[in-house]
C-alpha cells in the first residue's frame, strides 16, 4: 500500500496531463508575387492555375487559397503522419510543369510553414533610447526645455519614450540629438543578410518575416518627351532591358582533354551599364537608355508602416 501511494503521488505531480493535445497538421504553402497586380488579376492569372494543377495531389485533405494585392497563395493540408518531403517533391514537379504565369510574376515560393499561423515571437529593432539619468543630464544642459522633457521622464515604456522624442524633435531639434537615428534602409539590408538568415536556421523555427524599412531597387526614370521624339515607346524600353538583363550560355569549347564552358555575362550590376543599353537603331542613329531616362539606385516606395 505504501508503494502504491508513493508511486501514485509521484505520478500525480510528475506526469503531464493534457486534455486537448496540440496536433499540428502538415501544411505546404505556395505563394507567388506579381508586383502591381490587382487581387482579381492574381486570382484569375495565378491562383486558379495553381489550384487546377495541385487539386489532385495524393493525400491532400484541404486546400485554401487567397488573393491579395501583388500576391497570391495556395495552402494545402495533409493528414497527420504524412511524409511532407514526398509531398513537396510531387508538388514541385507539378509546379515545374506549369508555364502559364505572367512574365512579370516572380518564381513560386514553396514553404512548409502555414502563412495563417500567428507568430510566436516578435523582435523589434529600434534606436537606443536614453535612460532617465541621460534625460536629467540633458535637462541640466538645456534648462529651457525642462517642462517639455517632463513627458519623456514620465514615459513608463521605452517605445512610448521613443515615440514622444520623435514627436517633439520636429519642434525642438535639440531633443532629436537624444537618439542616434540609424538609416532604416541600410539597417534592413543588414538584418536581411546577417540576422534573418540566422533565425531561419534555428531548430523549430518555421519561418521568419522581415517588416519595415525600404528594399533597394534600380530605378529607371523615363522622360516621355525624349522617348516620343525618337519614335519609341515604353514597351520598346522594357523589351530592351528585359532581353539584355540576363546571362547567356555560349556552349562548350574542347581543348584536348579539357572542356571550357563559355557564357556571356549580361545581368546589370551598375546604373552605368543600364544607361549604355541600346534601345533601338534607326537610320544609323543609336538610342541608348541614358538618352531618354535617368538611372539610379534607389529604394522602393513605402506602402506600409509598422509601429
Amino acid at each position: 500500500m505504501i508503494g502504491v501511494v508513493l508511486f501514485g503521488c509521484i505520478a500525480l505531480w510528475q506526469i503531464p496531463i493534457q486534455l486537448t493535445p496540440e496536433v499540428k497538421k502538415p501544411t505546404i504553402s505556395v505563394s507567388v508575387v506579381w508586383p502591381g497586380a490587382s487581387p482579381y488579376e492574381v486570382e484569375h492569372e495565378i491562383v486558379q492555375s495553381l489550384e487546377e494543377q495541385l487539386k489532385d495531389i495524393k493525400g491532400m485533405t484541404k486546400m485554401t487559397s487567397w488573393s491579395h494585392y501583388s500576391q497570391g497563395s495556395v495552402t494545402m493540408e495533409f493528414p497527420v503522419g504524412t511524409d511532407i518531403t514526398l509531398a513537396m517533391l510531387e508538388l514541385n514537379s507539378r509546379i515545374n510543369q506549369l508555364r502559364e504565369f505572367p512574365d512579370d510574376a516572380f518564381e513560386p515560393i514553396i514553404s512548409t510553414a502555414n502563412l495563417s499561423d500567428r507568430p510566436v515571437c516578435w523582435y523589434v529593432l529600434s534606436p537606443r533610447v536614453p535612460s532617465d539619468a541621460e534625460l536629467r543630464d540633458f535637462v541640466r544642459r538645456h534648462p529651457h526645455l525642462d517642462a517639455v522633457c517632463q513627458p519623456l521622464l514620465d514615459a513608463h515604456k521605452w517605445d512610448l519614450r521613443l515615440y514622444r522624442i520623435n514627436q517633439l524633435s520636429g519642434e525642438y531639434p535639440e531633443i532629436g540629438d537624444l537618439v542616434e537615428i540609424a538609416d532604416i534602409r541600410k539597417t534592413r539590408r543588414f538584418i536581411d543578410e546577417h540576422v534573418k538568415s540566422r533565425f531561419d536556421r534555428v531548430r523549430g523555427v518555421a519561418d521568419t518575416f522581415l517588416m519595415g524599412g525600404q528594399a533597394e531597387e534600380m530605378q529607371v526614370i523615363v522622360d516621355p518627351e525624349r522617348l516620343a521624339a525618337r519614335g519609341l515607346t515604353i514597351d520598346d524600353l522594357r523589351t530592351a532591358l528585359r532581353s539584355r538583363n540576363k546571362d547567356t550560355s555560349g556552349g562548350e569549347i574542347w581543348d584536348g582533354k579539357r572542356r571550357y564552358v563559355v557564357r556571356t555575362l549580361g545581368q546589370f550590376s551598375a546604373p552605368t551599364q543600364i544607361e549604355r543599353t541600346i534601345i533601338a537603331t534607326q537610320d544609323d542613329v543609336t538610342t541608348y537608355v541614358g538618352d531618354v531616362a535617368k538611372v539610379r539606385l534607389g529604394y522602393r516606395r513605402a506602402t506600409d508602416s509598422y509601429r
